[in-house]
């Protein structure tokens, strides 16, 4: 071959490869074309498919098109699909695919045309099952999306931008950290958790790790076509907003501008270490992670508007993350009158007078966002894996007596309160008229006692499913963590920002979390009407009915809370105002107090609480409570008094004591006598003297006692230093000097009729009284760790224990006959959740809502006959004596499962089908007593001891609760007065004391 033929056959290899690529390019142009006109196909498609009402329009954060609105829950869109573009494979005429998910696995004959629409069916790191929508090739099968960092298939861009695919979920530990290592451990850039790149976390890095940072970012988080890019960073700003991190606006340009980015973008970042306020927001309360889990993986599936996310990230490491999302385009401060769609102002929290109302639609928009946002927790609409990202708190079926605040904190406690009344008496604070109202609240033991029972109540405890009442949503939704727009009916729409606190909680607490920043004024207007938009939203978008008086009562407590949880924030307010500045602030706008986010939030709180706690608001929290023995009742009237009737020799009169019955806060009862705490922690006993009526031979002994616990016939008194005090009978668990040395620390006492068993500190169990029945628990003293429940059958011929564990085990001790021996069940008896004992058995609910049972056969221990109806039992109740006993179970639908001897309760098929909606039952020895949903009652069992109750039933209306004696009720109607029946000589009769018992 000479030289001319070798540049001949050069010049025709090239000829060709120019011929080729030519080739390519027109097929690539012509796929792009078939491309662009499949993608407007489908968006057309989607549009006719949604069939969405037509809405009033989500406010645009820039001069581009605003997101499609969010679908309406009541008519909810047809699901989008995830749609894939085949991109590679040019040259081959498509991308190869196999049959499998491994790239082993067996090849199909054809390959996926260049320019298919496929359907996403789940997809795996890089690997994508898909089922084809247009072009040729498998109908079915894997794909690789990428191939040595190019691209062979990408999402559909749509008329919204890509379909972001947040990273996959995982459940990432927050180590300890020490104050002291804040400083050196926030200087590393390490990773981010999800994401899994370095990342800005300052408005300077930001900046220096500029436009080609964010493009990574951008593509890694799906919000940027894989052909576009950020081309420039400028006007970066940082400002300081709030209290939960630093802030900073910036803009940027892209390769290519299209509708859905925008260039004005807002960052949130960790305030600067070295701080408390770095190491208490990112250590102590982690507020950070919830913000940045939102924003990945929620943000997209909230039945409302939030603000576009572009990425975030954070490092469990370093406790440093970044949150980059639309910058909102406010209106300017002191604009009134709006157009559709446009975004008002950024209003400040306790600022109500900056808004057009003054509030109430403002607050009435963000209710009704929070029950939208519970509804779809509960109906499961939000990401697969929510439970793990926000796991729901266990059920709290009961109110259990818990301990109170022990010494020290309430040292504490009272020296802030001191600081707040030294604080408070200034001029411009004004308040003098409620301050004594306040101060009360402060030193009254039950407010700072009943914190856990309060906890209980607000989560649903004694309800027929108490989760209605708990569950997953904003929970501090103030007027400067959301941005409001008009609809074409000039109505208040909102959406939501900052989730730092963003937790599975009482719903009630979401709504304090809210219209706490009212003004008075407002709030006391307006406080039902939230309640209700809250409750009704939740409802409208299938949630669970709420019962609203409840709910009320709830919000009642709540305020009661926040009014005297204010005392600890005096040191903030000192932190950003100091104290010589104070000596010449007058009045309520010095800008010192107005201009400082700090300095006016909590003294807001301060003026805000004292003006409410003074007003009727809070006296809608002081209602009767009843306790009962074996024969009689005991009533705490709102002033603190006691009434009593029943049988006078077992504490029915305690007029030999009446005169020092005041104040009282709780009474405990043994079978025929009560004792009492009163606010100063000392105690007034009267009934037998036998069973404790007389505690006179330790009365020197109890002082701030905290919780009082009684067998048959004995009291144990834990004190605040944790010892205890016994008294009563001997037999029955009154001398516990055998084991007063390891009595330290105690936080429970639980009882059967003749022994005791309290829970130390360090979760230890110490039991003493009569050994054969519980009160020897030696044989199984090193099972017993880590204790956190136990509960007790109560026989006079004999008696046992169940202590539940923290893995959710039980171990059992005591008369064997009486649930003391598990062994038949013990493998079964895993994950348990709340045990309840009738006089000689046990019941134990699973975490599935299953039900164990052991013990007497005659006393409810067997429950085969009904085990199939025993599902998703959420709460049981029982009776029973020394010869048998029933139990009864709310099932999850308010229904009521019983079983075990039928002359005790144990067949409730008379009423049957009245038994619906149930959301408390109570007992007495022989009969149950059933709280429904609209506050009537329904009971069964022996007539005579209260299993009847026609000769009242039409005054069984709104009753709140119930209490029992061995034979008798008393209910608890929603104006505090009671309504009793049953045995009289077990206080079934109260006519006598009626007169005292009437509310004011």
């Amino acid at each position: 071959m000479d030289f001319d033929d070798l540049d001949n056959e050069e010049e025709t290899a090239k000829q060709a490869e120019e011929e080729k690529k030519a080739a390519e390019k027109a097929a690539a142009e012509a796929a792009a074309a078939k491309r662009r006109e499949e993608a407007e196909r489908i968006a057309e498609e989607r549009k006719a498919a949604a069939k969405e009402p037509e809405k009033a329009p989500a406010p645009s954060p820039t001069p581009t098109p605003a997101p499609a609105s969010t679908p309406s829950p009541a008519v909810p869109a047809a699901e989008e699909e995830d749609l894939w573009e085949v991109v590679g494979g040019v040259d081959k005429g498509g991308i190869m695919v196999r049959e499998g998910e491994s790239t082993t696995s067996t090849q199909t004959a054809d390959r996926l045309s260049t320019g298919a629409i496929v359907v996403q069916l789940e997809l795996k790191g890089d690997r994508l099952h898909y089922k084809l929508k247009s072009g040729t090739g498998p109908a079915e099968g894997w794909v690789s999306t990428r191939l040595k960092g190019n691209d062979l298939v990408i999402p559909v861009v749509g008329e919204n931008g890509p379909k972001r695919r947040p990273p996959p979920w995982k459940v990432v530990k927050q180590p300890q950290i020490s104050y002291q290592e804040m400083t050196e451990i926030a200087s590393k850039n390490d990773p981010g958790d999800y994401y899994g790149m370095k990342f800005p976390y300052t408005k300077d890095m930001i900046v220096q790790m500029g436009p080609e940072w964010l493009t990574q970012a951008f593509h890694k988080s799906g919000v940027l076509p894989r052909d576009n890019a950020v081309t420039k960073i400028s006007d970066a700003k940082e400002f300081v907003g709030g209290g939960a991190g630093l802030k900073c606006t910036f803009t940027v340009e892209y390769k290519k501008d299209a509708p859905y980015l925008h260039k004005k973008l807002f960052a949130k970042l960790p305030h600067k270490p070295g701080g408390s306020d770095r190491y208490y927001v990112s250590c102590m309360w982690n507020h950070d992670r919830p913000e940045i889990v939102f924003n990945i993986f929620l943000q997209e599936v909230v039945p409302f508007r939030v603000p576009k996310f572009y990425f975030g990230d954070i490092s469990a490491a370093t406790t440093n993350f970044v949150l980059i999302t639309e910058a909102l385009d406010w209106a300017e401060k002191g604009k009134k009158e709006f157009q559709p769609g446009e975004i008002e102002p950024a209003y400040d929290k306790y600022k109500d007078w900056e808004l057009p109302d003054g509030g109430p639609m403002y607050y009435t928009a963000c209710c009704r966002a929070l029950g939208k946002m519970a509804a779809y927790h509960k109906q499961k609409r939000l990401h697969p894996k929510v439970d793990e990202m926000f796991p729901m708190p266990d059920p709290v079926p009961q109110i259990p007596p818990l301990p109170g605040m022990d010494d020290l904190t309430r040292k504490q406690t009272s020296a802030k309160a001191d600081q707040l009344i030294r604080f408070v008496a200034r001029p411009h604070f004004d308040t003098a008229k409620s301050w004594d109202a306040l101060n009360a609240n402060l030193r009254r033991r039950s407010v700072f006692d009943y914190q856990g029972e309060m906890h209980c109540f607000l989560s649903g405890a004694e309800t027929a499913n108490p989760h209605d009442y708990v569950g997953l949503t904003h929970n501090n939704l103030q007027i400067d963590n959301a941005f409001f727009w008009r609809n074409e009916k000039d109505e208040v729409e909102v959406g939501l920002l900052d989730w730092g606190i963003l937790n599975c909680g009482p719903l009630a607490g979401s709504v304090q979390g809210c219209i706490s920043g009212a003004s008075t004024e407002v709030l006391l207007e307006h406080r039902d009407a939230f309640l209700e938009a809250f409750a009704s939203s939740y409802e409208q978008n299938g949630g669970p009915s709420l019962d609203r008086e409840r709910f009320k009562k709830m919000s009642n407590l709540l305020m009661l809370q926040w009014c005297v949880t204010v005392i600890s924030n005096v040191a903030q307010v000192l932190k950003f105002t100091k104290a010589q500045e104070w000596q010449d602030i007058k009045d309520w706008m010095d800008p010192r107090l107005l201009d400082r986010f700090q300095t006016r939030a909590h003294t807001t709180q301060f003026k805000e609480s004292l003006l409410q706690n003074g007003d009727s608001l809070t006296l809608h929290i002081t209602r009767v409570q009843v306790q009962a023995s074996g024969f009689a009742f005991a009533a705490i009237l709102g002033d603190g008094s006691v009434v009593t009737w029943g049988s006078a020799l077992h504490g029915g009169d305690s007029s030999a004591v009446q005169d020092q019955l005041k104040n009282v806060q709780q009474i405990q009862a043994s079978d025929t006598a009560f004792a009492a705490v009163l606010g100063d922690g000392s105690v007034v006993t009267w009934g037998s003297a036998f069973d404790g009526g007389d505690s006179s031979a330790v009365q020197d002994q109890l002082k701030n006692v905290q919780q009082i616990q009684a067998s048959g016939s004995a009291f144990a008194a834990i004190l605040g230093d944790g010892s205890v005090v016994t008294w009563g009978s001997a037999v029955h668990g009154s001398d516990s000097s055998a084991v007063q040395d390891q009595l330290k620390n105690v936080q429970q006492i639980h009882a059967s009729a003749s022994s005791f068993a309290a829970i130390l500190g360090d979760g230890s169990v110490v039991s003493w009284g009569d050994a054969t029945n519980g009160g020897d628990s030696s044989a199984v003293q090193d099972q017993l760790t880590n204790v956190k429940q136990i509960n007790a059958a109560a026989n006079p011929f004999g008696g046992a224990f169940a202590a539940i564990l923290g893995d959710g085990s039980v171990v059992t001790w005591g008369k064997s006959a009486y649930g003391g021996d598990s062994s038949d069940v013990q493998d079964q008896l895993k994950n348990v959740k709340q045990i309840q004992t009738s006089h000689a058995a046990f019941a134990a609910i699973l975490g599935n809502g299953s039900v164990v049972t052991w013990g007497s056969a005659a006393a409810g221990g067997d429950s085969s006959a009904v085990q199939e109806q025993l599902t998703n039992v959420n709460l049981i109740k029982d009776t029973g004596d020394s010869f048998g006993g029933a139990f009864a179970a709310i099932l999850g639908d308010g229904s009521v499962v019983t079983w075990g001897n039928a002359a005790y309760g144990g067949d409730s098929s008379a009423v049957q089908d009245q038994l619906k909606n149930v959301q408390q039952i109570q007992a007495s020895r022989f009969a149950f007593a059933a709280i429904l949903g609209d506050g009537s009652v329904v009971t069964w069992g022996r007539a005579a001891y209260g299993g009847d109750s026609s000769a009242v039933q039409d005054q069984l209306k709104n009753v709140q609760q119930i209490q029992a004696s061995y034979e008798a009720f008393a209910a608890i109607l929603g104006d505090g007065s009671i309504v009793t029946w049953g045995n009289s000589a077990h206080g079934g009769d109260s006519s006598t004391v009626q007169d005292l018992l009437k509310p004011p």
